[in-house]
């Protein structure tokens, strides 16, 4: 990055000087210079430099400021019916256009646990399709608007349709934002981050076998042949409010993202989802695009 920054001579300098770079800026700026920026000086930094160095030097800034405040996403999803089933009772979706994933994982059977779910992506998308230039707060509050408006949604659903009594869903809902996420949770569904060669779950289990963990009553192991590890304590649809667990942090570039409905979790222990990532992320074998910054996975 030195022989970039030398490149650029006195408007870098001006640009690095100026008060309308905060100092993270100026060290984004000195350690992982645009090419776009590059391109652009190459093109026209001649005339500017000549005629109105300062001028450049502020264009330069506000580039930069752009820049760095625009994220690129790559979404991914699949659903399998499995071999025990005739129906999908899960339902996703990945809108890069919202900045928005989903992913809910319908309970009922019978009781028509596939509408509960598709009811909470489509209230997702109707509640995020309204809204552009979000801002942390803004965003956070709509992640717990779509699970109280989805909430209320099945209930009316379950009274116009009392055969349908019983049936609602777990979900996941993360929104993006500029550096950062926001991520919405309820049931046993999860949410994993991949970061520097580590999966982390960034969801904790709202289940009676997580209770009893928690409780040290049983070992996760335990937890994985329990008879009881799908009875689930908290769900969308299931009573009259619902409480989302609601978490915000910071994106890096690089990270991934792995929503997933228990479908998934039941299957495969996270070692070997680690090692999954670990073999393919990056590749275009996890991703169809392994170019961009934020990758998410999404498996229902």
């Amino acid at each position: 990055m030195s022989r970039i920054c030398c490149s650029w001579g006195f408007p870098a300098y001006l640009c690095l000087q100026s008060p309308c770079l905060t100092a993270s800026q100026k060290v984004h700026l000195r350690r992982c210079a645009s090419s776009f920026v590059i391109a652009t000086y190459e093109k026209y930094a001649s005339f500017l430099k000549i005629r109105a160095p300062c001028i450049w030097s502020i264009l330069l800034c506000r580039l930069i400021r752009t820049f760095y405040e625009t994220i690129m996403f790559t979404f991914s999803g699949k659903s399998d019916v499995g071999l025990r089933r005739t129906n999908n009772e899960d339902c996703f979706v990945g809108r890069p256009d919202l900045d928005l994933c989903v992913v809910a994982d319908g309970m009922g059977g019978a009781a028509a646990g596939e509408v509960a779910s598709r009811i909470f992506v489509e209230t997702a998308e109707e509640i995020f399709s309204t809204t552009v230039d979000r801002s942390e707060e803004e965003t956070f509050e709509l992640v717990r608007e779509v699970f109280c408006s989805a909430n209320s949604r099945i209930l009316d659903h379950v009274k116009e349709n009392p055969l349908h009594e019983g049936m609602g869903c777990t979900a996941e809902v993360l929104a993006f934002i500029s550096k950062g996420f926001v991520l919405g949770h309820v049931g046993d569904s999860r949410t994993y981050r991949y970061r520097n060669g580590q999966l982390k779950q960034l969801t904790q289990d709202h289940s009676l076998v997580q209770e009893q963990i928690d409780e040290g009553t049983i070992s996760p192991e335990e937890a994985r042949n329990h008879p009881f590890r799908n009875v689930i304590l908290r769900a969308v649809g299931a009573a009259e409010t619902v409480k989302p667990y609601l978490l915000k942090g910071k994106t890096l570039s690089g990270d991934v993202f792995l929503l997933c409905s228990d479908g998934l979790t039941d299957m495969v222990d996270d070692e070997q989802i680690q090692e999954v990532f670990s073999s393919s992320v990056g590749t275009s074998r996890f991703v169809p695009s392994a170019a961009s910054e934020k990758e998410i996975g999404i498996s229902a």
